[in-house]
């Protein structure tokens, strides 16, 4: 089984920082389709909590889409968020969780949607963190995955995931996450304008 990167390696940081996130199962989407972003996991509060918002503004200030605050997502559904089944396996501490989209509660998400009244759903997970000390320099690594859905019908638009991380300390090449706020901001801007281009909805 695939084990986390050695993210205390400039390689890995290059290449987590610059990779392509995402599949794109379908392309053809409502241009000013309804959209809202939804925190699939509840373990890791904070992260959950600034990547939603960072995520739903970058989309929101790229694209044509109608986005949902997250204000607005938690007044429309009270208990938000809630934990919902992901589209993975965890397979143990220091491995790297398997994707397997089969997983996901598709149930709950059509139910969320149908509340929310939006044609799409995208819906992430960061379901585990490795703290890693070496030589001197320290990282935070957070598995992700998401799924980016239309409702009512359950198409699948896009599925992903990847490797954020941020450097508490040690020397890298170049710019790189250096908090937690930082690779909230950084990584979701990335997703947000890949899926923008790929899905055709830029302003």
């Amino acid at each position: 089984m695939k084990k986390f990167l050695p993210v205390l390696l400039l390689l890995s940081v290059i290449l987590i920082l610059s990779c392509s996130t995402h599949k794109f199962i379908n392309k053809d989407v409502n241009p000013k389709g309804k959209i809202a972003v939804i925190i699939g996991d509840t373990k890791l509060k904070s992260e959950n909590a600034l990547y939603a918002d960072n995520f739903s503004q970058a989309l929101k200030a790229g694209s044509t889409l109608n986005v949902l605050s997250q204000k607005q997502i938690k007044s429309s559904l009270g208990s938000y968020p809630e934990r919902i089944k992901g589209p993975y396996k965890i397979v143990g501490v220091d491995e790297q969780p398997k994707p397997d989209y089969s997983l996901r509660d598709m149930d709950s998400l059509a139910a969320i949607a149908k509340k929310l009244n939006v044609q799409y759903l995208y819906t992430f997970w960061i379901p585990q963190a490795i703290h890693a000390k070496q030589a001197g320099s320290e990282a935070v690594q957070y598995w992700y995955v998401a799924e980016l859905i239309e409702f009512p019908s359950r198409r699948i638009i896009a599925q992903g995931d990847m490797n954020m991380i941020y450097i508490i300390k040690g020397n890298t090449a170049g710019p790189v996450p250096r908090s937690v706020e930082d690779m909230c901001k950084y990584f979701s801007e990335i997703v947000a304008k890949e899926i923008i281009e790929n899905i055709g909805v830029s302003r």
